[in-house]
């Protein structure tokens, strides 16, 4: 009984999120490890299979096949479960072809409360490059699923609903010292559900970041969440 209703709590504080800040569905969940180092000001230096979750034009400036794999909880916490995927491919003078996984979960007592699971297929390209600078551009569609496996106690199903979204970044480099970037997240308003709909964050990122010597990094990201005052 008191895990029944241990369960009941948690899948209702779940819903009330869902409902009162569509922004805690799929909200940024920063897989990569040297982006949490620096706050998630990352949009203008990404540069590997990274890219895909922060700025796909960072595709662009890689060459090499890549590979990043990923698991961590959030906030410590023993019932968020996030598991991360990237890969890169390089195309030659095409550019370089990212693919990405993420998925989230709320699971507790072995009891799955939600799922979130986003798919990304991504493509970055060099516009123009120099001995001085170069001018990147990349896009990538992302695929969203969310689920509350678990009935309720009256035994209804809260479903499941799957949407997409559109993303777009470029990135500038001068003297491989200075780094310039912007990137527009879910370009296309993305809305999820069934009988209501919700909009998913959409946000839009400028960047700069200054690199004097090879690991000295000074970095800072602007974004602005569109659609809201603040």
């Amino acid at each position: 009984m008191k895990r029944i209703l241990l369960i009941n709590i948690l899948i209702v504080l779940l819903l009330s999120a869902f409902v009162i800040n569509s922004w805690a569905v799929f909200d940024d969940l920063e897989p990569s490890a040297r982006a949490r180092a620096l706050s998630g000001a990352y949009a203008a230096i990404t540069s590997n299979n990274d890219a895909m979750f922060y700025n796909p034009a960072g595709l662009a400036r890689t060459n090499n096949y890549g590979l990043t794999i990923s698991y961590y909880r959030p906030y410590g916490a023993e019932f968020f479960n996030t598991t991360t995927a990237g890969l890169s491919l390089p195309l030659g003078k095409y550019g370089t072809m990212g693919l990405s996984m993420t998925n989230f979960g709320v699971k507790y007592d072995g009891t799955d409360l939600s799922k979130e699971a986003t798919y990304s297929l991504g493509h970055g390209i060099k516009l123009m490059e120099d001995i001085h600078s170069s001018l990147s551009f990349g896009y990538s569609m992302q695929l969203y699923s969310l689920s509350y496996p678990t009935e309720s106690v009256s035994g209804i199903d809260l479903g499941s609903a799957m949407t997409y979204g559109f993303d777009i970044g470029a990135q500038a480099t001068l003297r491989k010292r200075t780094y310039v970037a912007i990137y527009v997240h879910n370009l296309n308003s993305p809305q999820i559900g069934k009988n209501y709909l919700y909009n998913l964050p959409r946000k839009v990122t400028f960047a700069i970041a200054y690199e004097p010597y090879s690991g000295v990094i000074s970095t800072c990201d602007i974004e602005k969440e569109l659609g809201k005052e603040h």
